[in-house]
């Protein structure tokens, strides 16, 4: 009888093993089949770096709906083909926040052109303009003396230092308007190659042109412009 009770003990233990050794089977089954699960989804994250797009635009690496909700276009690839270089570019009466945005011009511009530049983050203090294209027409040539002046004052008693319009920009102008109100001189003629610093804060920055009836003195027959801002 004693045997007989010892032999059902080791019969129990054994299955007890064999159930125990299925279920960590099972388990680690699940947990493969989980970890293979994960390597088919993986979430792929790479930082919105600088980026070269096509016509040698720079942009920023966001994914494609990124780029598409900014309103920016897909100029080419980037972080190793998961992300897209978005560049940005706009015309007249448009505003843009994003870091790197491009004002171009779109042909028979007539009369006030602006683009409103806003900070893409609260610590921009300083905007670069970069003037990859800018011809627009120049100041005036004129040595008719209009009026005279004295110490810097028109029309002063005694005024005998002659005034002409020669260098004034008289029919376009391009000036940018600051947040402080200390805004750069304006500027006009060909300045393609140069570029501009100007003061920034919170509010944002209008870049303004104002443009006559015709074009005068640019060589192209109309106005251009692609102004890089960073």
């Amino acid at each position: 009888m004693l045997r007989y009770f010892q032999l059902l003990l080791v019969i129990m233990y054994v299955g007890l093993s064999a159930v125990s050794s299925r279920g960590s089977k099972s388990s680690d089954t699940s947990t493969d089949r989980e970890g293979k699960l994960l390597s088919l989804f993986q979430i792929v994250r790479f930082p919105n770096e600088p980026c070269i797009g096509q016509a040698s635009k720079n942009g920023t690496c966001y994914t494609a709906d990124e780029c598409t909700s900014k309103g920016g276009t897909n100029a080419g690839t980037c972080a190793q083909g998961y992300g897209v270089c978005c560049t940005f570019t706009e015309s007249c009466g448009a505003t843009s926040n994003e870091n790197c945005t491009y004002f171009e011009s779109s042909g028979g511009e007539i009369g006030a052109c602006q683009l409103k530049i806003c900070p893409c983050s609260d610590n921009i203090c300083q905007l670069r303009l970069d003037f990859n294209q800018f011809m627009i027409t120049g100041p005036s040539t004129s040595t008719v003396i209009v009026s005279a002046h004295k110490g810097g004052v028109i029309g002063a008693p005694g005024a005998t230092k002659p005034i002409s319009l020669a260098s004034r920009c008289l029919t376009d102008t391009f000036s940018v308007l600051t947040p402080s109100g200390q805004s750069p001189p304006s500027i006009c003629g060909i300045n393609t190659g140069e570029h501009m610093y100007v003061d920034s804060s919170a509010t944002c920055n209008d870049l303004v042109f104002q443009l006559g009836n015709t074009v005068q003195g640019t060589g192209v027959g109309q106005r251009q412009w692609s102004i890089k801002v960073l």
